[in-house]
């Protein structure tokens, strides 16, 4: 659980050799095994505060579905990030 109002560092981070890995304010706080992600041949699209399928979000802390919240940086990288790559940016 994160704590309200207070900002928070979230990074994700996946290889097909490690799979994906979730960091916290610079930890790590969980990952999944490895697994190989193909694009289908489509154009894959990124969404940050809702689902494709809005009625798919939990309702507690979303508004219609979507994220009530703020967001100060949004990157993304073409790489998977080392652990201290993700510590260093939580820090700054």
């Amino acid at each position: 659980a994160l704590s309200v109002y207070q900002w928070t560092h979230v990074a994700i981070s996946y290889d097909r050799n490690d799979g994906l890995k979730l960091f916290v304010n610079g930890t790590l706080h969980g990952s999944t095994p490895n697994f190989l992600y193909t694009a289908p041949g489509t154009t894959n699209s990124l969404f940050i505060g809702a689902s494709a399928a809005l009625a798919s979000c939990p309702t507690s802390g979303y508004v219609n579905g979507q994220y009530e919240g703020e967001l100060d940086e949004f990157r993304l990288f073409s790489r998977p990030l080392t652990a201290v790559e993700v510590l260093v940016l939580s820090q700054s």
